[in-house]
């Protein structure tokens, strides 16, 4: 499977890291040789923003999304697809009709998408402390490249996949990009400025519009795709040494490494760890021996 790249992106795209902010069962899970791509679906159950961008900009949707050429089909199609989840007819009920269509397609879509998320950093940020306490605060940061991603999905067969920029945009207001002819059909390219801190570019994989909730199970040899491994910094020095055992398999008498040649590290914690609690206790400290800069408010 080749993975179009759509992402506009000014930078060169093969100079660029791509993250991915993972716990320690996901990465289990990839040195076993599988990866999960959730379903938009499965990331709404999450996180019920997902995809609700362009619905709360609705009424700058409406006439371009429903203006177009083959539409009188698509509304027949989601008609009754909302006939057959909901057990009863269609209404029209004044200017609702329009509104509950969309929505339809917006569910139709999610259950028939999937995406792999990655943080891709264009201003060369290292690591995201926002990123590691949401998704891996006891976990692990995977670094690869667009070439690592390529070769990692390249046997795959029978989905068509395509690399976007999230574009994060605010909330109700008019932003010429939900229209373009690139875009009006995707609406999984938008969040809101609230999620400007993931950085976020994706992996999305479709097949032939089929159904593929709550998502796919691919293939994936982890030598190809992990290029550099981090453990959190919220974990300790001897849960990392734990954890590492992981990264072994045991062939017989002997272990062998799972990822040869990847980096792997401990992001950086503080310097007082693993110092005795009595090194930072001050001893025979008075009052009139503190400096005024530390003393006064």
């Amino acid at each position: 499977m080749e993975i179009r790249n759509c992402t506009a992106c000014d930078q060169d795209i093969n100079r660029l890291t791509f993250s991915r902010y993972v716990k320690i069962s996901s990465l289990v899970d990839l040195l076993h040789g599988k990866i999960f791509i959730p379903s938009f679906e499965t990331l709404r159950k999450a996180d019920p923003q997902e995809l609700d961008v362009p619905a709360y900009s609705f009424d700058f949707l409406e006439r371009a999304f429903f203006n177009n050429p083959t539409f009188e089909q698509e509304q027949q199609w989601l008609q009754q697809r909302w006939e057959e989840r909901i057990g009863t007819k269609f209404r029209e009920v004044e200017d609702l009709k329009d509104r509950v269509l969309f929505m339809e397609w917006i569910r139709e879509l999610a259950h028939r998408r999937c995406t792999w998320c990655w943080f891709v950093s264009l201003d060369c940020t290292e690591e995201s402390i926002a990123m590691w306490n949401l998704y891996a605060k006891d976990g692990v940061l995977i670094k690869t490249t667009w070439e690592g991603i390529q070769n990692t999905l390249a046997s795959e067969l029978g989905y068509e996949a395509a690399l976007f920029k999230v574009n994060y945009v605010r909330v109700g207001e008019h932003d010429d990009k939900f229209t373009s002819a690139e875009n009006l059909n995707r609406p999984y390219l938008f969040k809101s400025k609230g999620y400007k801190h993931e950085q976020e570019m994706r992996v999305v994989f479709s097949k032939q519009g089929s159904w593929l909730h709550p998502g796919v199970t691919l293939q994936a040899d982890p030598k190809n795709l992990i290029k550099w491994l981090t453990f959190s910094p919220y974990l300790s020095g001897s849960e990392v040494e734990s954890l590492k055992q992981i990264l072994f398999a045991n062939d017989g008498a002997e272990r062998t490494p799972r990822l040869p040649g990847v980096v792997i590290d401990h992001s950086q914690r503080a310097l007082e760890e693993g110092m005795p609690e009595s090194f930072f206790a001050p001893v025979n400290e008075s009052p009139v021996d503190i400096p005024s800069s530390i003393r006064t408010l």
